[in-house]
């Protein structure tokens, strides 16, 4: 049985025009004969005698290429922008064996002797999660004269070898690719191990060398929510939100219209449907319409999540508050709600603090000149595959002030003194 040996991938070149050196560099006036066989002898060939039936060049454009020699012993190359090449061939024989890849690092300075720029890079990490940002900085990169660069360019090579414009890894935010000519953020959805190249541009249009880095890229694994706090801005926060010695009480709301048909005291009224302990089966941790959610999404081995969404829910009779919050590179989440955005998400138009939301009919609590609306409900926040996190909630449906029973309104005279108001 015959074993195929692969190709042999082998280029000499010289330079057609020696005056074209710089103080020995190859410049953009430069031209490169490639040989793959040159006076008889083959540095391109197969051990087997196969036919090489295909060569292929990559890292150059077909501009590059001048033309090919006399005899098809190889090709011309003329490089015409000033920058760092890296050039690839690899040779097919007749039975489908490929070579390796042979590769050749080309330098090309400009004519005028003015140095090409420097490209310098920092990056936020080297070992990541799949979808979490990395940035990359190049703000120090600089032309020969200390100028800022011009442009950039970005390469992300796979474990395969596929090449591809780093353009294509760049975060996206409202529409919005974020890259800028001092940074970009990129975020790799795949696992594995990328290396990443990056080239700087100066005002006359020559480019760096090129600077590579490598990324490892692990599966997401577990994501935990920690740390989540629902904290009332304007209460305790406790079971019950209306403190000793507060004028405050809970008020039976449907008591209280039932008997506003039937008695003409609302201060009778107002003493036999308040008490200082909830009402109607109101239970769980008061959190009003003005408060801050925050907390923590991070891997089971303490790596913060950043860049995630995290869904704060929680129904609210039959309309639904919903946030939506991005954690940063800590993987921490934060955000607070002051009761106009409250109502806002809930639906309402929030004109004035004195008539929002539902009289819900369950219950409320307040003074006799403002009343808020409470339910029970549960809060759920929630990040991907992250255990959720629920709360049983007292929350808002709606703030009224100076009503009892849809009966009466608590007026202010001129003096400053309070009435009530029959409005039935």
């Amino acid at each position: 049985m015959r074993i195929t040996r692969p190709p042999i991938a082998g280029l000499q070149y010289l330079i057609m025009n020696p005056e074209s050196l710089l103080n020995g560099q190859i410049t953009t006036a430069a031209q490169i004969a490639w040989l793959w066989s040159y006076d008889g002898q083959d540095f391109t060939y197969d051990p087997d005698g196969d036919t090489i039936i295909n060569k292929s060049l990559g890292g150059i454009n077909a501009s590059d290429i001048l033309g090919y020699l006399d005899g098809g012993i190889g090709f011309v190359t003329q490089f015409s922008t000033p920058a760092q090449y890296e050039m690839t061939y690899q040779v097919e024989d007749s039975r489908g064996a490929k070579s390796s890849i042979t590769k050749f690092i080309i330098n090309v300075e400009p004519t005028d002797g003015h140095a090409r720029p420097t490209c310098v890079v920092k990056t936020s990490s080297r070992e990541l999660r799949t979808n979490q940002m990395l940035l990359i900085n190049y703000a120090d990169s600089k032309d020969s004269n200390g100028q800022a660069i011009s442009d950039v360019s970005g390469i992300v090579i796979t474990e395969e070898g596929v090449h591809e414009n780093i353009f294509n890894y760049v975060v996206e935010i409202d529409g919005k690719k974020q890259i800028s000519l001092t940074e970009a953020y990129i975020k790799f959805p795949i696992e594995g191990t990328y290396e990443v190249r990056l080239s700087t541009k100066d005002s006359q249009g020559a480019w760096s060398n090129w600077v590579s880095f490598q990324v490892v890229v692990s599966g997401t694994g577990e994501v935990i929510l920690s740390d989540v706090e629902t904290i009332s801005n304007s209460q305790t926060g406790s079971v019950n939100p209306i403190p000793e010695g507060s004028s405050s009480r809970w008020v039976d709301y449907d008591k209280s219209t039932r008997m506003a048909d039937t008695y003409d005291s609302p201060e009778y009224v107002y003493e036999n449907v308040t008490s200082r302990m909830p009402v109607n089966g109101i239970t769980g941790y008061y959190l009003g319409s003005d408060f801050t959610i925050s907390g923590y999404a991070k891997y089971s081995d303490g790596t913060p999540r950043a860049n995630v969404t995290v869904y704060v829910t929680m129904p609210i009779g039959a309309r639904q508050f919903q946030l939506n919050l991005t954690t940063d590179a800590n993987g921490y989440f934060t955000h607070h709600t002051a009761y106009e955005e409250y109502f806002t998400l809930l639906g309402y138009e929030t004109v004035s603090r004195g008539n929002m939301g539902e009289s819900t009919g369950t219950a409320f609590f307040g003074q006799l000149d403002e009343m808020a609306y409470i339910t029970t409900t549960e809060m759920t926040i929630s990040c991907q595959n992250a255990a959720a996190y629920t709360k049983t909630i007292m929350a808002t449906t709606g703030y009224h002030t100076k009503q009892l029973g849809d009966g009466w309104e608590y007026k202010k005279r001129s003096d400053g003194s309070w009435f009530w108001l029959d409005t039935k």
